[in-house]
């Protein structure tokens, strides 16, 4: 993480001399994000969203299930996925508090940045990837 910062400072530091330098913005911009992929926080943000998908699923399959054993077995695996989601989050909440401003601003924005082209655009911006409708999240 240390050396994340070292490049970033250092990419700063040429950007008040050179604000136009587009190779300076374009390697800030890259060590930025990635300090924040490598980051525990960017871990558990996604295993908690991956973990929610799945518990949704889980609860649709318990209420299709066509015995009680199959409902028992379906509840079970629902509530160690909520289990697993808990943790994630607890785990991202214990790693937003250690992080500085800056970072978590760079981690939120690279985590609506789905396509990681470096902009938000509307879709994005309201939480869906191409094609996926509301009632599919």
């Amino acid at each position: 993480m240390k050396k994340y910062d070292q490049a970033i400072a250092a990419y700063k530091e040429g950007l008040k001399i050179c604000p136009d330098e587009d190779h300076l913005k374009m390697g800030l911009a890259a060590a930025k994000r990635a300090r924040v992929d490598g980051s525990s926080a960017n871990k558990a943000a996604r295993k908690s969203a991956t973990t929610h998908k799945a518990e949704k699923s889980r609860q649709r399959k318990a209420k299709k299930a066509e015995s009680v054993s199959a409902f028992v077995q379906q509840t079970r695996a629902q509530l160690q996925l909520q289990m697993a989601a808990i943790q994630a989050q607890l785990d991202l909440i214990n790693e937003l508090a250690a992080m500085g401003e800056e970072e978590k601003g760079d981690l939120l924005f690279n985590l609506i940045d789905k396509d990681g082209d470096g902009t938000i655009d509307a879709t994005e911006l309201a939480g869906k990837r191409e094609g996926e409708r509301a009632s599919d999240k």
